[in-house]
């Protein structure tokens, strides 16, 4: 994609782009310059770079016009010239902040070279050649370019879903460890025997990854702009709704691991199995805890960006609220019902130990609130500035064979990207010089 958003049109009366729309051929005479040794026509990559940001229609293009494009949009760095940039969004032109993710769609012999280039080539499943079909990405099997679209709703949909799912499981498995970390240091035992550990990751981990999985996209995922390459999986709202659920979590489990007894009036745990062999109130009301508070922020997993409204759109998804209700019932059976089979109490937990189970779960709710509230006055997470870190991966012929080449990291400066670039892109030249001529040694 040359850039995300829409830019002014001319009918409305805005400043009018002489460069929106052109043909193939009066493109070529643009973009390259007369070479004065002879030879092939020289490509003008800083001509390319005025035109881009404007085009949206070629035409009469030829497949080399569309080889030009790939190749002149992969190796731009227009991102990279800050001032440009802003330039450019004065106009309601946004660039993305890393090198060009670039489509290309084809179904003839002469547009492999351009579906090769491009990060993903797209051909024709029906009328497409099988040239085409061997160098492209994704074959469309209907040639219908809607289906475009709804890849990259469900492309995003996935990307979405094992954040999702990473943003629960780690947040269970910080709050358990530190919990058996406490109880082998402090009772030369954990708090949750072994068989509530595998309980939890039976109907908790097992169960909530096919419910998050199965959330269905919506069309907020096109609007909002594409995830950088170099970004992390985790974002920065998921660290901080990980950390702040794991702080809340383990606080409320080590009071009451330690003051739950007076406060209920129950043996501690400890002492009652010394003394009897059995499971106590106090450790199943320890893992009955946990289980709530996981089991409500199986709710809170579902919104990655820090939404208000966690329940958005949740009576969409009938897996999720029947794995939610499932879990739940389940849970309430193993406490009620497990006895010693799941290591839980005999007789099960009173109705006001329920009542303050459900009620610290709940508060899980509350709590999500008050970590977006702090996030938002620390000013916007997920932005990102780009071409730090590996904004230079590129489509060119490697010296290593894997096709991708990348900046060195620490490269904080516009002009010391652009340097490494280059650098990059001319020892990935030579390393493909000196991979052809092995190929002819050998041969």
């Amino acid at each position: 994609m040359c850039g995300y958003g829409n830019a002014p049109d001319s009918v409305t009366g805005d400043k009018p782009k002489k460069y929106r729309a052109m043909e193939g051929k009066y493109f070529r005479k643009l973009v390259f310059r007369d070479n004065p040794e002879g030879g092939d026509p020289i490509f003008d990559q800083a001509t390319f770079d005025t035109i881009w940001p404007y085009l949206r229609v070629m035409a009469r293009s030829s497949p080399e016009d569309k080889l030009t494009l790939a190749t002149g949009l992969n190796r731009s760095l227009l991102f990279a010239d800050k001032d440009r940039v802003a330039q450019l969004e004065a106009e309601g032109i946004t660039i993305f902040p890393d090198r060009q993710v670039v489509a290309m769609t084809g179904d003839g012999t002469n547009d492999a070279p351009a579906l090769k280039r491009a990060d993903v080539g797209f051909a024709m499943g029906i009328s497409g050649t099988q040239i085409a079909k061997d160098a492209c990405d994704i074959v469309l099997l209907d040639d219908n370019f809607a289906s475009i679209v709804t890849a990259a709703k469900w492309g995003r949909n996935v990307y979405d879903s094992i954040q999702k799912f990473l943003q629960f499981q780690l947040t269970v498995n910080i709050v358990a460890i530190t919990m058996a970390i406490v109880g082998a240091f402090v009772f030369q035992e954990s708090p949750i025997a072994a068989v509530q550990m595998l309980w939890i990751n039976l109907i908790m981990d097992s169960l909530a990854s096919l419910a998050l999985a199965t959330e269905p996209p919506d069309e907020a995922l096109l609007r909002r702009p594409p995830v950088n390459r170099s970004a992390s999986m985790v974002t920065k709202q998921m660290y901080s709704n990980m950390i702040g659920h794991s702080f809340y979590q383990v606080v409320i489990l080590l009071w009451f691991l330690f003051k739950g007894p007076d406060f209920f009036g129950i043996p501690d745990g400890i002492e009652f199995m010394e003394e009897t062999s059995a499971p106590s109130q106090h450790h199943t009301m320890v893992f009955n805890l946990l289980v709530m508070m996981t089991l409500f922020n199986e709710v809170n997993c579902r919104k990655l960006n820090g939404e208000w409204n966690v329940f958005e759109g949740v009576m969409e998804n009938k897996l999720f609220v029947a794995i939610l209700g499932s879990t739940f019932v389940l849970q309430c059976a193993g406490v009620q019902f497990g006895g010693r089979w799941l290591k839980c109490y005999e007789g099960g937990l009173t109705f006001y130990q329920w009542l303050f189970c459900l009620a610290v779960g709940a508060g899980v709710l509350g709590w999500q609130q008050a970590i977006n509230l702090a996030v938002n006055s620390l000013g916007e997470y997920g932005a990102t500035d780009g071409g730090t870190n590996e904004s230079g991966l590129l489509k060119f012929n490697s010296a290593s064979g894997s096709g991708k080449i990348s900046l060195p990291k620490g490269s904080s400066s516009s002009s010391s990207r652009v340097q490494s670039f280059k650098r990059a892109k001319t020892s990935a030249a030579l390393g493909s010089k000196l991979g052809v001529a092995k190929r002819l040694l050998a041969s």
